[in-house]
């Protein structure tokens, strides 16, 4: 059996061997998602009706390849089973070839050493993902790492705020000949800055495009922890001979442990493994970021009154959660009072300007009546440049050189509230250390959007630079609360010391 490549592809690996040894790659690279495994037992023996997962591969058959980041995990599985192979000098070659660049040609930028360090991983091991804690400045990685191999790049964005984000960075770094796709803008430079929806759009239909995007030399994702899906998957294929492949994410994986998801195991191959890592605690120490003090406020009545979902089609679960959802989360009277309540305390007795992220329009619209009653100045920005205020009544959002007013209005004290849709949970890069608490009304329980929200509120903060953050343990129902349980568990597992009501009582209302 042997592995081999063929230029001037670069993402994929493929194999030549007889029928058994090609079975044995195709078995060494099939998974089964252990947290869908998890979930169905879970629900077998609450008596539920669930299908069982099912087996994915990892392996090409009709095409005999791989992604080339899979590669080291199947070399140990075949060295496991004690079967033999060999390797074509070509991939010898891309495993062991470093670059020429060094860190020391990059701009005149004022680095912190782990961001040179960040930069210099990226430029030795050509593939892999570097994982810097939200706030920590993985835009500036993505500037150094272009600036320093000056060839043919393209940085893919998730939204069209961070579009136009990225590039102001990178015009502000020195970057010249910058190209934009996305937000009704076709414009290819030398090096590009893309919304990855966009793009994989111009995939399918512009041949101009799919040519110019085989001759990328460096790919940069950033928020990879998004690759796997569809969209984002069409563009990274379609940049196959790109000889640098970068994931930058403060939350790459979904799962803190190894090949505990497909989707995991899909990320890892796209890139590589994690080859510079800097956490959320390291950054506090250093002051990069703000420390958050996190209080879980619990809502026990009243109880939600529905049962375990017994379907095993999908589709009636989602519905029953969303059910759970809406007179849990959305329009639970107490939980809502309470949150308002708080936000008063946060606003008029210490003068913190607040941040409140939800997940529904309907959430958001229901705290801005409810803190308009209080007499809290407040706003509500949603996706679509859509921005609410009390009364009903909704506005388009002015944008003025690709910065929202709204967001501007806030940090200069207009409102004393803004809450936000999903828009603002994901790599939205709210100025300086306007946020002083922040309050997560969304519940929810995966990693990935328990500390992409958290980030919000990170950037460093003059002073004790501190930010407050409250979230809520939710009891009124058990699905709600095994969520909020789990975010509990992030937060401590990130680092992140977890007080109770008890605390902020004695802290903000007796104090």
């Amino acid at each position: 059996m042997k592995f081999y490549t063929r230029p001037p592809e670069r993402l994929f690996v493929y194999v030549s061997g007889n029928s058994g040894e090609i079975e044995e790659v195709c078995s060494s690279l099939t998974f089964i998602d252990k947290k869908a495994v998890k979930q169905y037992r879970r629900s077998v023996e609450a008596g539920e009706s669930m299908e069982p997962p099912q087996p994915v591969t990892f392996f090409d058959l009709q095409e005999q390849r791989l992604l080339y980041g899979h590669l080291p995990m199947l070399l140990k599985e075949l060295d496991n089973r004690r079967i033999k192979y060999d390797i074509d000098d070509l991939i010898l070659k891309m495993q062991s070839s470093k670059n020429d660049v060094s860190v020391d040609n990059l701009l005149t930028i004022d680095y912190r050493d782990y961001q040179l360090g960040a930069i210099s991983s990226a430029l030795n091991d050509k593939n892999g993902i570097i994982k810097v804690a939200t706030a920590g400045g993985k835009t500036i990685v993505a500037a150094g790492v272009i600036k320093s191999i000056n060839k043919p790049s393209l940085f893919l964005v998730t939204q069209i705020p961070l579009l136009h984000q990225a590039v102001s960075s990178f015009q502000r770094f020195g970057i010249s000949n910058i190209g934009v796709i996305g937000d009704g803008k076709k414009n290819i430079g030398v090096h590009t800055v893309a919304d990855a929806r966009w793009l994989s759009r111009l995939v399918k239909t512009d041949k101009d495009i799919r040519k110019w995007i085989t001759g990328v030399d460096v790919l940069i994702v950033d928020e990879c922890h998004r690759a796997a899906a569809n969209s984002w998957l069409s563009v990274i294929l379609s940049a196959s001979r790109s000889e640098y492949r970068i994931g930058l994410s403060g939350t790459p994986f979904e799962s803190r442990v190894e090949g505990e998801s497909i989707r995991d195991i899909q990320i890892t191959g796209l890139f590589g493994p994690i080859i510079y890592e800097i956490g959320a605690r390291d950054l506090m120490d250093q002051g990069h970021i703000a420390r958050p003090s996190i209080y879980m406020v619990p809502i026990d009545k009243p109880k939600v009154n529905r049962g375990a979902v017994r379907s095993k089609w999908r589709g009636n679960q989602g519905k029953q959660y969303n059910k759970i959802y809406e007179e849990g989360i959305v329009f639970h009277p107490t939980r809502n009072k309470t949150a308002s309540q708080i936000i008063f305390t946060l606003v008029k007795k210490h003068g913190l300007q607040t941040l409140v992220l939800v997940n529904q329009i309907r959430h958001g619209q229901e705290i801005v009546e409810m803190l308009d009653a209080m007499g809290v100045k407040s706003v509500f920005v949603a996706g679509d440049k859509q921005v609410f205020i009390p009364n009903g009544k909704v506005f388009e959002d002015e944008i003025e050189n690709f910065k929202s007013k709204t967001v501007e209005r806030f940090a200069n004290g207009e409102f004393e509230v803004m809450i936000g849709s999903p828009v603002f949970s994901e790599g939205y890069d709210l100025p300086g250390g306007m946020v002083e608490a922040l309050v997560l009304m969304g519940g929810g329980k995966g990693l990935i959007p328990v500390l992409q929200r958290l980030g919000r509120a990170l950037r460093p903060k003059p002073g004790l630079n501190e930010v407050v953050v409250i979230d809520f343990y939710d009891k009124q129902h058990f699905y709600l609360e095994n969520h909020s349980r789990k975010r509990e568990n992030e937060y401590g597992a990130e680092g992140y010391e977890v007080q109770g009501w008890g605390e902020f009582v004695s802290r903000f209302v007796s104090g």
